[in-house]
């Protein structure tokens, strides 16, 4: 079976609670697309969709205005970004977590430094299995360093030319 997350339901358009509260009621279209569903995926969906009803007001209105954005996206900015979301699927759990996690301080960063982190990712998210968790090890071992250490460390690598 497919996997099917939120934002799937969402850029389907089935859920209702991605429309204004003005348009509740599914189209004769929506209907129709989930009712042409095999069984485990329409009740993934009801499930899925439990599961936002859940959600407080406030995230299903964040929701409704993140899918408004990937709306309004061009053809070709509308797959890159369906492309890095099925990427992003494909990690295993605790990496998920962990880019979440960096994206929540990336928030917090200046312009310059985001670029410079966005441009990084990327590189990670293409990497290899085996590569990108090597990539995390490092991170980790970073991240256990003293500050001396990390300038110790920035010194020979800029040494290098890296």
């Amino acid at each position: 079976m497919r996997a099917l997350t939120l934002a799937s339901l969402l850029l389907l358009g089935i859920l209702p609670a991605a429309r204004p509260a003005a348009a509740q009621e599914p189209t004769q279209e929506e209907i129709d697309r989930f009712r042409s569903l095999p069984p485990a995926e329409r009740e993934e969906l009801r499930r899925r969709y439990r599961e936002l009803q859940k959600l407080a007001p406030e995230e299903r209105a964040e929701l409704r205005r993140r899918l408004q954005v990937l709306r309004g996206l061009s053809p070709a900015e509308r797959q890159r970004v369906e492309a890095n979301y099925r990427a992003f699927n494909s990690l295993a759990p605790a990496e998920r977590r962990r880019l979440v996690e960096l994206f929540r301080k990336y928030r917090n960063l200046s312009p310059q430094r985001q670029d410079e982190l966005r441009a990084t990712l990327s590189k990670v998210m293409k990497m290899p299995e085996s590569a990108r968790k090597t990539f995390w090890r490092n991170v980790q071992r970073w991240r256990q360093l003293t500050p001396k250490q990390k300038a110790q460390l920035r010194e020979v690598l800029r040494r290098r030319g890296r």
